[in-house]
């Protein structure tokens, strides 16, 4: 894929999502997320995805990483395969 084609594929993948900011609420959450779940390493970095899901109020992932996930209780992980399997892609006529 040529830089050209990856900015195209870029854009479409963004109009379909929402952007939201990053703010001293969603360290402060991480910092907390870290301590109360004891998380390290590569780890961290799921915790600050899940601290921004809670500052903003996103309470579903969909991720092909749900183990590292399972701790956070307040949020609900799921695999694109249960998607599928739970939400059917119906053909288009």
């Amino acid at each position: 894929m040529t830089t050209v084609q990856a900015q195209r594929e870029l854009v479409k993948i963004k109009s379909f999502f929402r952007l939201l900011m990053d703010s001293t609420g969603v360290y402060d959450e991480w910092e907390k997320l870290v301590i109360d779940h004891a998380v390290s390493g590569r780890n961290t970095y799921d915790a600050r995805i899940v601290a921004a899901m809670k500052v903003h109020g996103i309470s579903h992932l969909v991720t092909f990483n749900d183990r590292d996930f399972k701790r956070y209780q307040d949020i609900s992980v799921k695999t694109p395969a249960e998607v599928i399997q739970t939400h059917p892609i119906q053909p288009t006529e």
